[in-house]
């Protein structure tokens, strides 16, 4: 027998077993949906599983480049350094005390409307 705690009314454990329900409802409904999409595509699961040591990285291609995941995370890991580098390079512009010159006049961009 559960024990109510104090100041928690029934109806806020009841729809807090409403919500739980209805998210296990929704994954439910969207891994059947993925179902149904794999399935309506008809994959060649025999063909799917010959690759897949290619497409997981674990083995060259004919020219002996990564490809696959491999390739997807070497990228990845690449980007996001050098998107660190230029982040530091900027943070520490910021706090620099030395300020950049002014842009002289003539490369300042005008606006282009009229005004009347």
């Amino acid at each position: 027998m559960a024990i109510d705690a104090p100041g928690v009314s029934p109806t806020v454990d009841r729809e807090s077993g409403r919500f739980r329900r209805n998210v296990w409802l929704t994954w439910l409904l969207l891994f059947a949906l993925l179902g149904v999409a794999f399935h309506g595509l008809h994959l060649d699961f025999s063909y799917v599983g010959q690759k897949l040591p290619f497409l997981l990285g674990l083995r060259l291609a004919p020219d002996g480049f990564i490809q696959g995941a491999a390739l997807t995370i070497l990228v990845t890991v690449c980007s996001m350094f050098f998107a660190l580098l230029v982040a530091l390079i900027t943070a520490l512009g910021r706090l620099s005390r030395i300020r950049s010159p002014s842009p002289s006049p003539r490369f300042t961009p005008r606006c282009s409307a009229v005004r009347r």
